[in-house]
């Protein structure tokens, strides 16, 4: 059985999931274009798919500039797409 290849929008979540575990908390802020940079994204990729996962409801602005945070939403994603990476 193949395994589906990861896109970029989940290569955003997972590394966003994994940036703020890091600092303590799933659901930590996270400033975008650190998150889109350590995947390999320019900027403009970063504003588009920061777009739609903010309209998707997977990520929320956090108070500081820039900085998102994974929704409840967010979070069941990343762990769905952690259970079918292994």
């Amino acid at each position: 059985m193949t395994q589906k290849a990861t896109t970029k929008d989940e290569l955003y979540m997972l590394k966003l999931f994994d940036i703020a575990n890091r600092r303590g908390d799933a659901q930590s802020e996270v400033d975008r274009f650190e998150v889109g940079r350590a995947i390999g994204l320019q900027d403009r990729a970063i504003e588009t798919i920061t777009r739609l996962l903010l309209q998707a409801n997977f990520v929320k602005k956090g108070d500081e500039e820039n900085t998102l945070y994974l929704t409840d939403h967010g979070l069941r994603l990343v762990h769905h797409l952690q259970a079918n990476r292994k």
